[in-house]
């Protein structure tokens, strides 16, 4: 028994020891007790007796060892509570908590049902493609099988625990991958990560009889690509939707399997990146209405006050969530959204990042030409201006040119016209407005003013190029501009009607 206490309180670099003596920090017997088996390796009961109690006689010591038997019993009842506490829900993950629980029947000696949790743990984990535990299940596993003298089996554990290394290897470089993915992605565009995307999928190849590889890889293609606005090939519906599909197989045929985090609510986590994934797609085909449906739908879920997926709450969701909104052409809903990421923003003490969001609203309020008062057109011109300046320091022309662009509509909307069209040749706007055709129309949208000679020919022939455009446009991120048009057209054709 002694042998077995000794066990439990030094395994594992004496991991259960200082919360036990915490335990028993007012009790000097129980901590020379302790000490004595943990720090001295003293086994044999009677040394022990002694070195807890001090010299004793034949009369004495018949005493004093039932008071070590009362004493050590209670030491392993201690023990055996400790065995049995369960590892919190929230840091673990279940294959997570039944290591520690295997770790525990070990140093209680339970050693053969030891064994049989962590086969059957072996089993499970390579059936979900969970790498990040296997090296640890092998470690445990090889520890036991050597301990019960099972020397026979001990080599396919040496080799599976060879692989599993490789495995988990493998996978922190594609995780790894995706991290870089998303840096370059917002430094550089989504053409630039052609690269990182071809590592990944030489290695899901290298990896075909474990599919999550393969999912990791379209999970993250799909998701950045469908998230990038920029108008490359990479991003194509069809091809966004083709790598959609593959990972909606893989989970469908293993739905237990993680895609690239693994944590306690993994499952939770990658069913909201899916339908965050659905709302980018349906935007990406032109059906504008139905993302925003869905990525409404998305975030209410996530600022419900009793939600799970609080923490899938940031800056992105929100913005993707209005610009969505403005492409559905939903004033009310854009602005709505405006107003929760600024009070997001302020709730979270994050002020230097108000001037973005109040951005957000002065595009909402420019391209849907929403009269509201809910935010002083001052402020709102005041925090362009601001984010202008930013964006000039930063030397980034993309950066720069869609904050030069709202400017523009923002003057234009507010009355300053001349000031607006001071703007139409700037480098900027051209980078933002980049195709000709799109700024010859603008051009000749923003300069008519109803007065001209045959201004009702003018207004329909405008009309018809403008059609025309919008009819040939190849790119959703586009829609803005063409509502943006729109609405001035009708405005302008309403004002010569009356």
């Amino acid at each position: 028994m002694n042998n077995r206490i000794l066990r439990q309180l030094t395994f594992n670099n004496n991991e259960l020891l200082p919360g036990v003596k915490s335990k028993f920090q007012n009790s000097s017997l129980m901590l020379k007790l302790i000490d004595g088996i943990a720090l001295k390796r003293i086994t044999d009961t009677p040394t022990l007796v002694r070195f807890i109690y001090g010299k004793l006689n034949e009369e004495e010591y018949g005493v004093y060892e039932n008071r070590f038997y009362k004493l050590r019993k209670k030491l392993i009842d201690n023990l055996k509570s400790s065995e049995n506490e369960s590892v919190p829900d929230h840091f673990h993950t279940d294959e997570e908590k039944k290591i520690i629980q295997c770790k525990q029947l070990y140093a209680m000696g339970k050693i053969a049902d030891a064994e049989q949790e962590l086969l059957a743990l072996e089993k499970l984990c390579l059936e979900r493609n969970i790498f990040e535990v296997l090296p640890a299940v092998y470690d445990q596993l090889m520890q036991v099988t050597q301990a019960l003298n099972k020397l026979s089996e001990t080599q396919r554990i040496f080799n599976q625990h060879e692989l599993s290394l490789a495995l988990f290897s493998d996978l922190e470089r594609i995780k790894m991958l995706t991290r870089r993915i998303y840096e370059v992605n917002v430094s550089r565009g989504i053409v630039e990560t052609e690269p990182l995307f071809r590592q990944m999928d030489k290695i899901a190849r290298q990896h075909e009889q474990y599919p999550r590889f393969r999912m990791i890889y379209n999970f993250a293609a799909a998701y950045y690509k469908a998230g990038s606005a920029s108008e490359s090939k990479l991003i194509k519906p069809n091809v966004i939707t083709r790598h959609i599909g593959v990972v909606k197989d893989i989970m469908q045929r293993h739905p237990d399997m993680p895609v690239v985090n693994y944590a306690p609510d993994y499952k939770r986590t990658q069913k909201f990146r899916l339908r965050d994934m659905e709302a980018i797609i349906a935007f990406k085909m032109f059906r504008y209405k139905e993302a925003a449906a869905l990525i409404n739908s998305l975030l209410d879920d996530v600022i419900a006050p009793d939600s799970e997926l609080k923490k899938m709450l940031n800056t992105t969701l929100i913005e993707n969530t209005i610009h969505v909104n403005v492409a559905a052409g939903q004033a009310e809903e854009a602005i709505k959204r405006a107003q929760f990421y600024i009070s997001f923003l302020r709730a979270n003490k994050m002020p230097e990042k108000l001037p973005k969001a109040y951005c957000e609203m002065a595009n909402a309020i420019a391209t849907l030409r929403y009269k509201s008062t809910i935010i002083s057109n001052a402020l709102l011109k005041k925090s362009i201006l601001q984010v202008e300046e930013d964006a000039a320091n930063s030397g980034s022309l993309r950066m720069l040119g869609t904050i030069r662009f709202l400017k523009l509509k923002f003057l234009h909307f507010t009355g300053e016209t001349e000031a607006a069209l001071e703007l139409i040749d700037d480098a900027g706007v051209n980078e933002q407005v980049s195709d000709s055709r799109q700024k010859q129309l603008m051009k000749k949208v923003l300069l008519f003013t109803g007065k001209e000679k045959n201004a009702d020919k003018q207004l329909k022939e405008l009309k018809q190029k403008f059609t025309a455009l919008k009819h040939s446009s190849e790119h959703p991120e586009a829609v803005s501009f063409f509502i943006w048009v729109g609405l001035i057209l009708k405005e302008k054709e309403e004002a010569l009607k009356s």
